[in-house]
This record gives structure tokens, sequence and C-alpha cells, in this order.
């Protein structure tokens, strides 16, 4: 029997709840399966995760490793968590965007963004969540986006990216065509930043930083302010950036079995660092404002990184148990 989709979302409403997530990794949870009537393609060695709200249409996050697991479910294909709000934006299977309250089980169908890009490539928030990035094949779109699910397009730049990030406020969003890193501000200017970064990540309004080969720049719209050296990867790792609250910066250097995670202010300085025995493979924000999900390649605890508080600390919640914020070794 297949789901039961209507069924399963009036009895969320009678119990007075927002919704029910559901998750599996390596096939542990069958009452998941059972519940939602369906058979996975294949063993679920990636974790993936599905909601369905009170109302309104359910989400489906799945590994890019494993992008069909959920393919025989009803929902959107991807969710962008907005940093410290109870709202995320999604691409629906019809491949438009939409916005969805996570609090609130009364609220009406998603909000659409129109005219929005459709089938985007990317969908991200800015560093504190007050601008939503779409990107596509025919352009790069940034929108406010109010706390009530209100959006206004603030600006549309007609530019083929692979990828892009957007600055707090809007006014800045850097994007990458063509393998060249450019930075585009305000109307329509075009300013090359490189064309050999790895990765890229806003820190807050105007400050944003990239690796290129072994250094890690940061920059503003004024050039490049500095630049600190990185030590050489081992065979098969990787580096990671990403936002990390109060105008800080997380660097996590992945390898098989250990990650280092370093935090950088806006300045250049190192605030903090840590190791963990797990190869992280993907930074993702969460509802919670400098909390960071650590995502480990093949499983195991999840770990997390709250770099927004006054002491930052990285910890890992064990599988089926509460969390334990000693996880970690803290440099």
């Amino acid at each position: 029997m297949g789901m039961r989709l209507e069924a399963m979302q009036e009895a969320l409403r009678q119990q007075g709840l927002d919704g029910w997530l559901f998750f599996d990794h390596h096939g542990r949870d069958g009452l998941a399966y059972r519940i939602l009537g369906f058979q996975p393609p294949r063993m679920a060695t990636r974790r993936w995760y599905y909601f369905v709200p009170a109302q309104g249409e359910p989400v489906k996050l799945a590994h890019r490793i494993e992008p069909a697991m959920l393919d025989a479910l009803p929902g959107a294909k991807r969710l962008a968590v907005r940093p410290g709000g109870a709202m995320a934006a999604s691409v629906t299977e019809e491949g438009r965007v939409a916005l969805y309250r996570l609090d609130s089980a009364g609220e009406a169908a998603p909000r659409g963004l129109e005219p929005a890009v459709e089938n985007p490539f990317e969908v991200k928030w800015s560093p504190s969540g007050d601008v939503l990035l779409v990107a596509g094949a025919r352009a790069v779109q940034v929108w406010r986006v109010e706390e009530n699910g209100t959006a206004e397009l603030l600006r549309e730049t007609p530019v083929e990216a692979e990828d892009a990030a957007v600055s707090d406020g809007g006014a800045l969003v850097l994007a990458r065509s063509g393998g060249v890193l450019s930075l585009l501000g305000g109307e329509g200017s075009m300013q090359e930043v490189s064309r050999e970064a790895q990765a890229f990540a806003f820190l807050g309004a105007d400050r944003f930083a990239w690796i290129e080969g072994r250094l890690l720049h940061l920059g503003s719209g004024a050039g490049s302010l500095a630049a600190a050296e990185l030590e050489e990867l081992p065979e098969g790792g990787a580096r990671l950036l990403a936002a990390a609250g109060r105008g800080r910066l997380l660097l996590v250097e992945s390898a098989p079995g250990e990650s280092r995670l370093r935090l950088w202010n806006g300045s250049g300085e190192m605030e903090g660092e840590w190791r963990c025995p797990a190869e992280i493979e993907a930074l993702r924000t969460t509802g919670v404002a400098g909390v960071l999900h650590l995502a480990p390649r093949g499983g195991g605890p999840a770990w997390m990184a709250d770099l927004g508080a006054l002491q930052p600390s990285v910890f890992f919640i064990p599988e089926n148990k509460k969390p334990e914020r000693h996880g970690g070794e803290e440099q």
C-alpha cells in the first residue's frame, strides 16, 4: 500500500503537530518504510530525510551520491534551511522554487517565488538568512524574504553561473562561470576575483573568502584584504568553506578518517581549531543561527558545530542518543 499523505496530514493537524520528519541510514528504520509505504531502490548507504508537514507539500532530502532514494515519494526534491529562522526554500518536482514555514501546522500552502528562475541548480541563503539566492541556466536572482514568507525580487543578473553565493543584504554576489569566479555588484558591475578558486563563501555583508591553491584569501569589494597559507592536503583530502555566524568563517580540511576544522574572523585571524574522527563531506545550515551540520562520509554520528556562540564548540550526536558536547578534540 502506498503512502496515504492526506490521512497522515489530517492526523498531524488533529494532534497539533507541525509535521513528521522521517530519516534512515543503512535500513535501520524499517518503521519509516512501512508508514511511507515504499521500497527503497537500494540499501541507504547515505542518510536521507523526508519531512511531511501538517499542510502543504512534503520535502525530501537525499544525498547527492544516492539522489534517487526518495523518487517514489511525492514532494520537493531540494531543501535549503534558512539560518536562524523557521523557514526553508525548496525546489518542487515541477522545478519551481517555494518557501515553507517549518514552525506552523496551520500554515497555508507553500509560497511560490514568482518570477523565479525555473529548475535552478543553486538555492542558497545569505549568511544571516535575510536574502535568498536562486541561480539557474539563464540568470542569478536575489530575493529579500520577510519572516511572514513574503518575498521581493531585489535584482537579477543575466549570467550563466556554475555555482554562486550571496552576501547579507544582497548587494554582492559571487558567481563562478567557466571556471572564473567573479564578484557581481550593483548596476551590472562584474569584477574578476580568481581563475582557480576551489571554494568560496561570504562572511556577511561585504567580506568574503575563497581558496586558491594553498592560500585562503579574505576579500571585499575593494579587493584582497589578507591571505593565509594552508598546509598540503593528504591524498584524497578536500577543503570546504561556510559562513559561521557573527562575521566568521569555518574552514574544514577533510581527509579519510579525520577532519580539521578552523574558525576565522573577518580580519583573517584564527579563533578556534578542532579535530574530529570523521571525514566531513558537506556543510549544511540549520534553523539555528551559527549552527552547522557537518555531514560525515559513510555514516556514523551526526557532527554539529555551534560557531555563533561566544564559546564556539564542535560536538557529535551518537545515533539514538542525546547530544554530547564533548565530541571532537579542541586544540
